[in-house]
């Protein structure tokens, strides 16, 4: 099941907590460096991190980039043998890391040696889980939409991309992360809509591209690239964590046609995902 909420039409009780005060590295700090507003983000394994500092929220770090192919394949080949491991519920019982093999037949999935710095897909919620644990980090948190799902909410994924909500309006402060009160640019990040790499200009070719290759594609928070594109990535929206998964954000495949691609923003969230060629992850830390 796919259910779309407009960002215009969420519920703000306690979204006023998440006003974005600064972001402490204008690049993403050297792996160890001390991060302003905060311990060290973790290194050594997947993206450099960017620590998010807010008003209420606290401080967080987020992936600059999507986990990589290359990324995950280190996970795969030390967890080989059913060795994965994840504190979320839901999957106690999954301990296979390994990517869906039809899902990485389809065409538009990237294929070759070259495709190592493309995002990570066909692998699960479970799966992305495992990584990030496995990393030292753990999956951004995302509002679920749905009254309950955490208290606080801490809408860590949301507020990367937008600068979190305007308390004033219930509407992001940014449509997309390089900005707001603009028209939709189909070629600044990988949407369905961009020329090439999009499904809609080009059905039978589209595809991701390297993370963090459309330099532009950023803003809301310096140095954290593709949140408004490439694949949709999987957040943990807690005890509201639909079959499946969630996942946040547009894709190369997603944002097709004019009306689809202004809904694929930073308010896009589907639920009930699963293992899927548009469908990628990032990690997040305390």
């Amino acid at each position: 099941m796919i259910a779309l909420f407009p960002r215009g039409s969420r519920v703000v009780a306690a979204a006023a907590a998440f006003a974005l005060v600064a972001a402490c590295s204008a690049t993403p700090a050297p792996p160890g460096a001390a991060d302003a507003g905060g311990a060290p983000c973790p290194s050594g394994r997947g993206p450099t991190m960017v620590r998010v500092v807010s008003k209420s929220a606290g401080t967080f770090c987020i992936d600059s980039t999507e986990v990589t192919r290359d990324d995950y394949a280190g996970f795969t080949r030390e967890v080989a043998g059913g060795k994965m491991t994840s504190k979320l519920v839901a999957c106690a019982n999954d301990a296979d890391p390994t990517p869906d093999a039809t899902c990485l037949k389809d065409p538009r999935v990237c294929k070759g040696d070259a495709c190592g710095r493309h995002p990570q897909v066909c692998v699960d919620l479970c799966d992305a889980a495992g990584y990030c644990e496995w990393a030292g980090k753990r999956l951004c948190f995302a509002d679920a939409r749905t009254a309950g799902a955490r208290t606080p909410l801490r809408e860590e994924w949301e507020l990367a991309c937008s600068l979190g909500v305007n308390p004033d309006t219930g509407r992001n402060f940014r449509d997309w992360p390089y900005g707001d009160g603009q028209q939709l640019n189909a070629e600044t990040c990988n949407i369905g809509l961009r020329s090439g790499t999009g499904c809609g200009p080009n059905p039978t070719g589209c595809s991701t591209l390297p993370v963090g290759s459309l330099p532009d594609c950023q803003g809301s928070v310096p140095g954290v690239y593709d949140l408004g594109g490439n694949v949709m990535e999987f957040v943990d929206v807690g005890a509201a964590t639909p079959a499946g998964g969630a996942a946040v954000g547009p894709s190369f495949a997603f944002g097709r046609t004019a009306s689809e691609a202004l809904s694929a923003n930073c308010g896009f969230l589907l639920r009930g995902a699963t293992r899927d060629f548009e469908i990628g992850f990032r990690c997040c830390a305390d």
